[in-house]
């Protein structure tokens, strides 16, 4: 750290926040008491980009694996990562903290001569009060998350790990999981299927590109070819599955307990615990729909504590119980059958399926719900769209032809077509889990709804569309089934005919 003159002066800045001397320690001043705000320099700032390719419960749910082919695991963790990303020395003056004097520095150890070495270029030492400067990414400013996360994705690339092997819900999914990895800023998690021996392999090279940058690692927390290890906060266990730690399970409970017995508690007391359960919820976003008295009660900022209303304290228990749900098991394979939703106004609910090698449902289901990602079928019946659209499209080389339609269902009640849409994908749902041979996979959905694919890929919605995702929830919940969305433009859609009344058989 070193220290220089701040753009403002402290009493004005947005970088400071002041502790009321009722809270102070014993014997600190004003000035050793004063914390700096990130949060107002952030505001302060340019928005940053958001972080790419950054792992996620949801992105560790697209490994897979089989009977005789664990996942096994290597880990490793930089240590204080942020303080090991330099500053550009054109941005410290805007990260100064609060005033320190030098006879404090002095009391402190830190003599004249000392603090004349740490003074930033161009500021010449004088008695009386000083500015310490960060000369690190720090923590709280919004950039930070941004540059470590790119700053370990650059390590990723020197050691040998491409992007075409990160998992990310902003990436195509690896098509091989021989050796893939994910970052999530200072933690690197390298996979692999292919036996013993192959990640650490993965993690020697990027130990050498750590140490070719002079980064340092923790090396307490490596984990070399291991079958069980934690991951974003979610356990691998026995290479086969993803679960939620016992131990943070069992304090969840306690937690709620607590303020079911107290039945009352402040927003915030309520968030901490949401917020952990939403996290764990990203193993199975469809049951983020169980949420919605909960977020009016926790948007608020007081720090008073207040009766807990009953349908915010169902909304946890709830989601605390279906919490068994949470086990993810990535043995489950793809169901070799590409389906397809649809609803007309003038007529009403359609769905179509063909029977297509797992392969090529895999492959449609690497692109799933990724941004501008969409199918057309040969392109045949795609004249419609631009040349520039038809660039960006992912061909999957069927014709509408070789579809057969399962049901075209008029519809009993007038509605908004989103929520037509809905109605229409729960109604294929229950269709499939008819059979027990369905249970248990990966479904790859066609839907040429972008409100209602946004909405069943997020998991829930504040519209009254949340209603229909609870009883998507409580199907893929039932049926073990993990659901992939992929985006089909109208006129390319198979499930169009028989949503207007138009039901056919394939052709061969």
């Amino acid at each position: 750290m070193g220290f220089g003159r701040p753009w403002r002066k402290p009493r004005d800045s947005a970088i400071t926040e002041r502790i009321p001397p009722s809270k102070w320690p014993g014997g600190w001043s004003a000035e050793a008491v004063s914390v700096w705000h990130g949060r107002r320099v952030s505001e302060s700032a340019s928005a940053p980009p958001k972080p790419r390719h950054l792992a996620s419960p949801t992105a560790l749910t697209f490994l897979e694996c089989s009977d005789g082919r664990p996942l096994r695991l290597s880990k490793r963790d930089a240590t204080c990562w942020f303080d090991q990303l330099k500053l550009p020395s054109s941005l410290r003056q805007y990260m100064a903290k609060p005033p320190i004097s030098t006879v404090e520095l002095v009391n402190a150890g830190m003599s004249v001569a000392d603090q004349r070495q740490h003074m930033e270029d161009g500021h010449a030492w004088r008695e009386g009060l000083l500015y310490p400067l960060h000369c690190v990414w720090p923590m709280g400013f919004s950039w930070s998350s941004y540059i470590a996360q790119e700053e370990m994705l650059s390590v990723c690339q020197d050691a040998g790990i491409p992007t075409s092997s990160l998992l990310a819900c902003d990436c195509v999914t690896p098509t091989s999981f021989e050796l893939v990895a994910a970052v999530a800023t200072d933690d690197v998690m390298i996979f692999s299927d292919a036996g013993p021996g192959t990640t650490c392999e993965a993690a020697r090279a990027f130990d050498a590109a750590m140490d070719a940058r002079c980064a340092v690692r923790n090396l307490k927390k490596d984990v070399d070819d291991a079958l069980c290890g934690t991951c974003v906060g979610v356990d691998l266990v026995d290479g086969y599955f993803l679960d939620v730690p016992g131990g943070r399970y069992l304090a969840m409970i306690l937690t709620f307990l607590h303020l079911h017995r107290c039945r009352v508690g402040t927003p915030r007391q309520v968030h901490q615990l949401f917020g952990v359960l939403q996290w764990f919820d990203l193993l199975i976003r469809p049951k983020l729909s169980v949420y919605s008295a909960i977020y009016d009660f926790t948007i608020s900022d007081s720090p008073d504590a207040v009766p807990l209303p009953e349908r915010v304290l169902a909304e946890l228990a709830c989601s605390l119980c279906l919490g068994m749900f949470w086990r993810c098991d990535l043995r489950r394979r793809f169901l070799p059958m590409l389906g397809a939703t649809d609803a007309s106004l003038s007529y009403g609910l359609g769905a179509s399926i063909v029977r297509a090698s797992e392969e090529m449902v895999r492959t449609v289901a690497r692109w799933a719900e990724k941004q501008g990602a969409f199918v057309v079928m040969d392109g045949d019946a795609a004249k419609s769209l631009s040349a520039e659209r038809m660039l960006e499209a992912r061909y999957l080389n069927l014709k509408l032809e070789h579809f057969s339609d399962i049901f075209s269902v008029r519809s009993k009640f007038p509605a908004h077509i989103n929520v037509l849409e809905g109605e229409a994908f729960v109604l294929f749902l229950k269709w499939l889990l008819r059979s027990t041979k369905h249970h248990s996979t990966r479904v790859v959905v066609l839907l040429d709804s972008a409100v209602f694919l946004g909405a069943a890929a997020k998991g829930r919605s504040s519209s009254q569309l949340n209603r229909l995702l609870r009883k998507v929830a409580s199907l893929a919940m039932a049926g073990n089934l993990q659901l992939h969305f992929i985006f089909v433009p109208c006129s390319e859609n198979p499930a169009d005919f028989p949503s207007r009344g138009k039901k056919r058989r394939a052709r061969k």
